[in-house]
């Protein structure tokens, strides 16, 4: 797969944790694209995703199936458009027809389900370098072709491929009654909030719960994304390489990782050890060899998400829990570990305080949005970027001092 290419020609916002899994991943667990009615009638749009899959394929050699609506006159109308536009661009494909689909009736009266999908021709034409198009209908169980909502297709065939990413092309992203566009929804819960208070419309309310519904089958380590597409001067992009690459400019909706909270007792140091230098050695900063044996007496916790790729490790000072680490491997960053982590350390206690490198402007930045959000404090000394969440807030000067004497953990 030629990621390397993309990213060598083209001044792309990418995600570590993406870019180093699509260099691994079996062509067709890639993603999959659903297109919107509304790129296709729209030429600009139009030529510009095309421009786009003619990169992805003829560069690259990426291969994503794209999944098109129908229509209830005629069921193919949108998935002939695209074949045109596909064909003029010389982008060789394969049209599949909706037979591959097989429906069952579904509960609510008048709708269907996807019961399974016949998916070798589809792996088969993306090992051959061709685009599978599907036109988002199926066979009924009487023989019958009918029309489905493409995103229910859309939705199935991830789940059915192993994908990890669906793509929504010409959709709006998701946006607020007010008109503020959301970049980022990690969490359910606090988006049932936002539903529940109206603060987002019915239409909107409905494609964040599909998209949560997708991903909770799927797990953490997947994405929705809906692209937000730019006019320029010279045409139009659909967003569609940045948000194959990374968290894109559009609306990204991920479940946020699985965390579970051990004593250091339960943990290989050792390992812990090597997950921890793999993790800071991009900054060059290598962790001291004593360094479990001078945090033992505190009785510290570690953090650690389900793939084991990024935690933290906390201990008290002055009855407030202090994160002397936070770490996630390089490879794995972008997938909201971190942001996890803090928060969930954050509603075991109610109070949390950390520090950083004045030095480390990236981890900076990245603190400072979660003070914002969780209303904290933020200080600074000669050496360090000292952080206050909760009720660590009402220590702060003792805690300050404290913090800006301890010995560091590196060499």
């Amino acid at each position: 797969m030629g990621i390397e290419k993309i990213l060598g020609t083209l001044d792309l916002k990418t995600t570590n944790y993406w870019v180093s899994l699509l260099k691994t991943l079996p062509p067709h667990e890639v993603g999959v694209i659903k297109v919107s009615a509304k790129l296709c009638y729209s030429s600009t749009l139009l030529q510009s995703f095309v421009e786009e899959i003619r990169y992805l394929v003829k560069e690259a050699g990426i291969i994503l199936p794209i999944v098109v609506e129908a229509r209830k006159d005629f069921i193919d109308f949108y998935q002939k458009r695209l074949i045109l536009a596909l064909t003029k661009a010389n982008i060789p494909f394969t049209s599949c027809p909706p037979e591959l689909v097989h429906l069952e009736p579904s509960l609510k009266k008048n709708q269907w389900k996807v019961d399974t999908i016949f998916t070798a021709p589809v792996i088969e034409a993306i090992l051959e370098g061709k685009i599978p198009v599907l036109c988002a209908g199926g066979i009924s169980p009487q023989g019958d072709i009918v029309p489905i909502p493409g995103l229910l297709l859309a939705r199935e065939l991830v789940y059915t491929l192993h994908a990890k990413k669906l793509i929504l092309v010409g959709h709006t992203p998701i946006r607020t009654k007010s008109g503020r566009f959301v970049t980022e929804i990690l969490s359910q819960q606090e988006w049932q909030k936002k539903i529940l208070s109206r603060e987002i419309t019915p239409a909107m309310a409905r494609r964040v719960t599909s998209a949560f519904d997708l991903l909770s089958r799927l797990g953490p380590g997947h994405s929705v994304q809906i692209t937000r597409p730019k006019y320029h001067k010279h045409g139009a992009s659909t967003g569609l390489l940045e948000e194959l690459l990374g968290n894109g400019s559009g609306t990204y909706l991920a479940l946020p990782p699985q965390i579970t909270v051990y004593p250091l007792s339960a943990i290989d140091e050792s390992w812990l050890f090597q997950t921890i230098s793999e993790a800071f050695s991009p900054l060059n900063k290598k962790l001291k060899k004593d360094y479990f044996s001078t945090i033992r007496p505190y009785h510290p916790l570690v953090y650690l998400d389900s793939l084991r790729k990024g935690g933290a490790i906390v201990y008290s000072l002055e009855n407030t829990p202090y994160m002397c680490k936070l770490f996630t491997r390089q490879d794995y960053e972008g997938i909201g570990i971190g942001s996890t982590v803090i928060h969930t350390i954050y509603k075991h206690f109610g109070s949390l305080c950390w520090r950083t490198s004045l030095s480390n402007e990236k981890a900076e930045l990245f603190y400072e949005k979660l003070i914002s959000e969780y209303d904290g404090i933020s200080l600074k000394t000669p050496h360090y970027t000292l952080y206050f969440l909760g009720k660590a807030k009402t220590k702060k000067n003792t805690l300050a001092t404290i913090l800006d004497n301890l010995p560091s953990s590196f060499e």
